[in-house]
């Protein structure tokens, strides 16, 4: 058998590849199944992730004092690989809103726990490498549900969530297979965290901005899959996408899930990319300008989305959000374990962050799209980015003020 730590890795992969074949599907089931269009896309996926993100923040105030965390994850991670699926027996928009909502309160309990697990190692440059693993395997299976998806959805709109079933089941069984967390820590591991103390008290200072980049982060991510979809049905429909420009005259014309499939792919993998890089390099640790830049780039990208019908152009932008995004969270990740009491506590706060990020996402985006046309809010993001940024800064001094006030006693 495996060792714990690739049962954990392959876990987590089968479990990102089933929540993702779900996910993706969900807006085209929306759009040709349901009748909806961008705005209700936007609310039912919102609604998701509100739960979502509703679940994290309130386990984070008892995580902790669980004895085996990995217990959440089991019952977490099969809760969704009933409910979700079950959503599409029935095609009625209540009956699915309510069925897909209940399934994604689920992972909430189930993310946690598998980032606390892998969180325990105290040398943080272990750990950096554990967490630098464990987000490459969630994250190719972000990557590769596309392909999924690309394949299945034109043969029936239900396979993808017959494929989020199976992949979800199996990494249930890995789950439980996973030794608890104190087994898998060296004899001297508290010597390890007391020699690591410095590296611990900066984390700490960065901790609260990472997490606010991880909202706006997790905001844009989800703001592509859930209403930039919408845009891609739009071009398709109305004659006006392209490989490269309309000059050229290499229209698209195929199935929109096919080109999003495509766009999510990379999209994915640049969040993969950026998890490979930051495990295995330092530099972007404790330097805010680095989280800066990237959501920076991320705005820029959004507005290119407010105007391009260039399939390669949209291309570049979505490997900008997938890498921004990685970036955001690997960051908000690494500094919320630092503290072995209260890593389950924080990691459960960083996932209400994504949740809450896929909220103003979902629905904000969503509605604006509704309101005022699908560019619209794609052109207006970099005000959004640079209102958020500076947000970031102001907790960033208070992070550092908290620290020197602790060390003062």
């Amino acid at each position: 058998m495996l060792k714990p730590h690739y049962r954990h890795f392959a876990a987590a992969f089968l479990f990102d590849f089933a929540m993702v074949c779900g996910l993706l599907a969900s807006p085209f089931y929306i759009y040709n199944v349901l009748g909806g269009q961008a705005g209700m896309s936007g609310v039912i996926t919102g609604a998701q992730w509100a739960l979502y993100a509703l679940v994290s923040l309130l386990s984070a105030q008892y995580v902790g004092r669980l004895a085996n965390g990995l217990v959440m994850a089991l019952i977490g991670g099969t809760g969704f690989t009933i409910l979700f699926p079950l959503a599409v027996a029935i095609p009625n928009p209540y009956y699915y809103a309510a069925l897909t909502t209940a399934g994604m309160m689920c992972p909430a309990m189930f993310w946690p726990a598998m980032q606390s697990w892998v969180g325990a190692e105290p040398d943080p440059k272990t750990r950096t490498k554990h967490l630098a693993l464990y987000n490459v395997s969630w994250t190719l299976g972000l990557t590769l549900a596309p392909f999924a998806t690309w394949i299945l959805s034109p043969i029936d709109y239900r396979l993808p969530f017959l494929a989020a079933f199976v992949t979800g089941a199996a990494a249930m069984v890995l789950v439980a297979t996973l030794p608890h967390e104190s087994r898998m820590m060296a004899p001297d591991a508290e010597q390890t965290r007391a020699l690591n103390a410095e590296h611990t008290k900066r984390s700490e200072a960065h901790l609260f901005a990472a997490w606010l980049s991880l909202l706006l982060g997790s905001t844009l991510f989800t703001a592509v899959t859930a209403v930039f979809s919408y845009r891609m049905e739009e071009l398709v429909r109305a004659g006006g996408l392209f490989f490269v420009r309309s000059a050229d005259g290499i229209q698209l014309t195929a199935e929109p899930v096919v080109y999003f499939s495509g766009l999510a792919l990379i999209m994915n993998g640049g969040r993969a990319g950026a998890s490979l890089v930051m495990g295995h390099t330092h530099v972007w640790q404790h330097r805010f300008w680095v989280l800066a830049g990237f959501q920076a780039a991320a705005a820029g990208a959004f507005w290119v989305f407010s105007f391009t019908t260039s399939l390669m152009v949209m291309a570049v932008c979505c490997a900008i959000v997938g890498t921004s995004t990685g970036v955001c969270f690997f960051a908000s990740q690494a500094y919320s374990v630092v503290d072995p009491r209260r890593k389950h506590q924080r990691v459960a706060i960083h996932e209400g962050m994504v949740g809450l990020g896929c909220l103003i996402g979902a629905i904000g985006y969503g509605l604006f799209a509704e309101w005022f046309g699908t560019p619209w809010p794609f052109a207006h993001t970099p005000q959004f980015v640079a209102l958020g940024l500076v947000c970031q800064v102001f907790l960033l001094h208070l992070g550092f003020r908290a620290v020197r006030r602790a060390a003062l006693g």
